[in-house]
């Protein structure tokens, strides 16, 4: 049986229409039908060269979750300077409503 878990944060997924090469092995997915998840959030930039915005706010309407943009973050990972996400902290001690 398959459990469903409380919180799952998206950070900085990697967009459909990427064109970078050293990312082809990501491609083709597709989107889960069903989120096993009490809540979902995704975290993304508003400038990160691996999802456009505009195609973050498709996703997110596409799943149907909560989403949260930071400005001028670039690619969120350690290599851009995250190495702890204080947002994602914050959001997994709220109880959930």
């Amino acid at each position: 049986k398959i459990k469903e878990v409380e919180k799952l944060m998206l950070v900085a997924p990697v967009g459909l229409n990427c064109n970078i090469e050293e990312l082809n092995s990501f491609f083709p997915y597709s989107l889960p039908n069903d989120i096993r998840a009490i809540e979902v959030i995704m975290v993304v930039s508003d400038n990160d060269p691996y999802l456009m915005l505009d195609e973050a706010f498709s996703l997110q309407s596409s799943l149907n979750i909560g989403m949260k943009v930071l400005e001028n973050a670039g690619h969120i990972n350690a290599q851009s300077g995250f190495n702890k996400l204080s947002c994602a902290l914050e959001w997994i001690q709220r109880k959930i409503d």
